[in-house]
């Protein structure tokens, strides 16, 4: 690069699913390479802004915490080491395990900040490279309970089932457990443009977050009882005449015996469950009825429970029964909150889920990706573990070998010690990653993988938009450097004789694939190249062959062969973790606007770190006042699963029963170790929204 010269690369964020555009500037000043992120102008979704997170992404880039060469273990502390001696002691170790204990005994744990194409290969790597049921990913820890929902209720899971750019011609927008405001800030614009054509913002949460107070009325809900406000709602549309009898009896499945329930419902028994009043929960229903447009979006706080499915199914029957859904600026959504959430769940990382959203159980569905893969479909293992169950099986003695991609389940996992435990039981435990995380000190070898501006690909964003980054530098670290891991993927399956089905020379000779193995599928990318992402600057699925991709989902009906939603009827049942005398509080976690899931990236960013450097527990000021507790002093919080000490942040945006942690953080400042892991029955989603505690101060 001469002295001089200034480049510019298109690429896209690396954190949340907004996927806004960034601009990744590289210039060489006094001999001296400098990198810069600021926000592409052009981007469809983003339109030129960026957050805190965006805006400091180049941080990490340079980071001298990058592990730059494959480490192993030797007698406790990691070594450098040679990618043909990490890759011997690899082989040996797996051909061992699978002879001796079998093929299933082997695991895989992905993420959800791939790319498409990795995703997408990691599934396959899985089950034709390492022939092992065993694989799922950390979206199982996210996005599970809101995407069963919407497979049960329409058939089809895509995020949002419209375009951002219908928010603006909304009349009213109801979140519900979510925060866009710290998660996706940039989106935030859209519910300002709305709010300047008069939409009105309903916002029902257990903290007055920012995101509450952009809105017009806040509900303060109690933990737990989203079922009894949503089935509040509908016995509100039910009595004051704003159901849309001719969409329900047209579009939709299951309305009487739902009229049925929620009309037996008294205000007195939900107010007592909700803790809203009578005309809180009247004002609110009536605006979101009333509105001739009107948009429901559900975020995890709804979702991360032992209910979530549940949850969504009845927020869903507000949209439905008010039919709004399936027109311009009226819809349903939930959130996604990874960079790659949506894509990472339509691909195959799921342990029960082949790509396009097909159903590995399905005769049909094997059958036809064993014929795109090569392989006889007898050989395709069959459905595996969920991720929580499967990283708890260790110490039963099912599973001997792990292979962790690009995530970190100690620290994201409810239960930590637990987990942990399971972790430090295995044969064998090997991590794919770019910085030392709290699961890679825990390997037996450490492969380096590749840093976001590395990468090219596609990414799926939160709207089911499909978007092209193309990478913005050049792994350039000798011979035993970081490779990418697709190439990894590909070196581990030839130790077993399957290289053949893992030779691409680009990214785009997997996407291509990719596209072919999801057609006919529930997410059918088979209508879409990479030219023609590009040229469209973004393409929505489901993308069929021959067509141009659907911005607006639902219009002419639902993904069921008689085009009709289903309609659940929910009962409120009290749920399994219960808060008493013992553990009077309700914990729930969630994100701050600086990091991102387990801040093993973020944390590397010098101007990100100093905005929050330390770990809090958020706790009500009347609360507080009464315990003696000010903010900043040490609080021990105890659960039925293990006790930890965090620093107070007294404040009064949470409810007095309520306590709110973030989860960026490692080592003795995580909370996970504290969290509850029950599991939603269907979905194997984690409680991480609701357990159980009792604080008090340190003197």
């Amino acid at each position: 690069m001469d002295m001089h010269e200034e480049k510019h690369f298109d690429s896209l964020c690396c954190f949340c699913s907004m996927q806004c555009g960034l601009d990744v500037k590289k210039e060489n000043k006094d001999g001296k390479e400098l990198l810069s992120t600021t926000a592409l102008k052009k981007s469809k979704v983003s339109k030129g802004l960026l957050c805190v997170k965006g805006m400091n992404a180049y941080q990490q880039l340079t980071s001298s915490d990058r592990i730059i060469a494959p480490l192993k273990k030797v007698n406790g502390a990691f070594i450098p080491t040679t990618w043909e001696d990490a890759y011997s002691i690899i082989k040996r170790k797996l051909t061992f395990i699978r002879e001796n204990h079998g093929k299933s005994s082997v695991a895989v744990y992905g993420g959800s900040s791939l790319t498409n194409e990795e995703c997408y290969l990691f599934g396959k790597f899985a089950r034709v490279g390492l022939q092992t049921p065993l694989v799922d990913y950390n979206g199982r820890y996210c996005m599970s309970s809101g995407a069963t929902a919407q497979n049960k209720a329409f058939g089809i899971d895509r995020g949002l089932n419209m375009s951002l750019e219908n928010y603006v011609t909304s009349d009213c927008i109801f979140l519900v457990g979510t925060n866009i405001a710290e998660c996706q800030p940039v989106m935030m614009q859209y519910l300002n443009a709305a709010k300047k054509n008069g939409a009105k913002v309903i916002v029902a949460d257990i903290r007055e977050s920012n995101t509450a107070k952009a809105g017009h009325q806040f509900l303060k809900l109690k933990p737990g009882s989203d079922i009894v406000l949503a089935n509040a709602f509908v016995k509100v549309f039910i009595e004051e005449n704003l159901i849309d009898e001719a969409f329900i009896n047209k579009r939709t499945n299951g309305f009487e015996e739902l009229k049925k329930h929620v009309t037996s419902l008294t205000f007195a028994e939900i107010e007592e469950l909700t803790d809203l009043t009578e005309s809180e929960i009247r004002e609110a229903a009536k605006i979101f009825g009333e509105a001739k447009n009107a948009i429901l979006l559900t975020g995890r706080g709804a979702e991360m429970q032992e209910n979530g499915i549940n949850n969504v199914l009845s927020y869903i029957n507000v949209s439905l029964v008010s039919g709004k859904i399936g027109r311009e600026g009226s819809g349903f959504g939930i959130i996604t909150g990874q960079a790659n959430g949506q894509g990472g769940r339509e691909h195959g990382q799921k342990s029960d889920q082949l790509p396009g959203y097909r159903s590995i159980e399905n005769q049909e569905h094997r059958e036809y990706v064993s014929k795109v893969w090569g392989i006889d479909e007898k050989e395709l293992p069959h459905k595996g573990t969920s991720a929580y169950e499967m990283l708890t099986s260790v110490i039963d003695g099912d599973v001997k070998a792990l292979m962790v991609m690009a995530t970190n389940p100690v620290v994201s996992s409810p239960n930590r010690d637990f987990v942990r435990k399971n972790l430090e039981a295995l044969d064998f435990l090997f991590v794919i990653d770019i910085f030392m995380s709290e699961t890679a000190k825990l390997a037996d070898i450490i492969l380096p993988g590749t840093m976001w501006n590395e990468n090219n690909g596609t990414k799926t964003n939160l709207e089911g938009r499909v978007q092209h980054t193309a990478a913005s530098t050049e792994v350039n670290f000798g011979v035993n450097g970081p490779k990418s891991e697709v190439e990894i993927m590909h070196d581990i399956a030839a130790m077993f004789g399957k290289e053949k089905y893992f030779e691409y020379n680009t990214s785009e000779e997997i996407f291509d694939e990719l596209c072919i193995a999801s057609k006919g599928g529930r997410a059918d990318y088979s209508g879409m190249s990479y030219k023609k992402i590009q040229d469209n600057s973004g393409l929505f699925w489901p993308c069929k062959e021959g067509e141009d991709g659907l911005e607006l989902m639902f219009k002419d009906g639902f993904n069921f062969d008689d085009k009709k939603a289903k309609i659940f009827t929910v009962k409120y049942e009290n749920p399994n973790e219960v808060i008493n005398s013992e553990f009077p509080f309700c914990l729930t976690t969630g994100r701050v606007m600086s990091q991102y899931l387990t801040g093993v990236q973020t944390h590397r960013s010098p101007n990100l770190d100093r905005m929050c450097p330390d770990n809090y527990i958020e706790i009500n000021t009347e609360v507080a006042a009464e315990k003696g507790i000010e903010t900043g002093d040490e609080v021990r919080v105890t659960s039925r699963y293990g006790t930890n000490t965090i620093k107070a942040k007294v404040t009064p945006i949470i409810r007095e029963d309520s306590l709110f942690v973030p989860i960026h953080f490692e080592g003795d400042k995580c909370i996970a170790n504290v969290l509850c892991d029950n599991l939603e029955p269907t979905c194997k989603m984690p409680s991480f929204k609701r357990t159980a505690v009792q604080i008090e101060a340190i003197a």
